[in-house]
């Protein structure tokens, strides 16, 4: 029994450590801009910090600079993949808080939605 613990909790910490700081996925999403005009907008994201299941990250939305385009970003990353992360609420009036979940699919996909400009919009990061 001791030996099944040991190995369920090895395999949990290379889950976790193939979350690596540092690492970097980018995505582009289409929405509509304040105006009414379709926009591409583009987004990274990289995780900060893993111990265990807590995830501190950094999510830039590089097209959008009125709510700023960097959020720091916590939550959980759990052994099986599943990622949810919320930011800080924004002081910004119109900002509000990002929420994303999704799933880290493999060592180079993360997929999940999140709500943006007036929408639930999908995302698919890629490194």
């Amino acid at each position: 029994m001791k030996w099944f613990r040991n190995t369920l909790f090895l395999a949990t910490v290379i889950f976790a450590m193939s979350a690596n700081s540092g690492e970097r996925f980018d995505a582009n999403v289409m929405a509509k801009t304040n105006s009414g005009k379709d926009k591409n907008y583009r987004f990274s994201f990289e995780f900060n910090d893993v111990q265990g299941e807590s995830v501190n990250a950094t999510m830039f939305v590089w097209d959008a600079t009125h709510c700023g385009r960097e959020r720091i970003m916590t939550g959980t990353l759990s052994a099986t993949g599943v990622l949810n992360l919320t930011s800080d609420l924004s002081e910004m009036k119109g900002c509000g808080r990002l929420v994303f979940n999704g799933k880290k699919e493999d060592a180079n996909t993360i997929t999940g939605q999140m709500q943006f400009q007036g929408g639930l919009r999908d995302f698919v990061f890629k490194k």
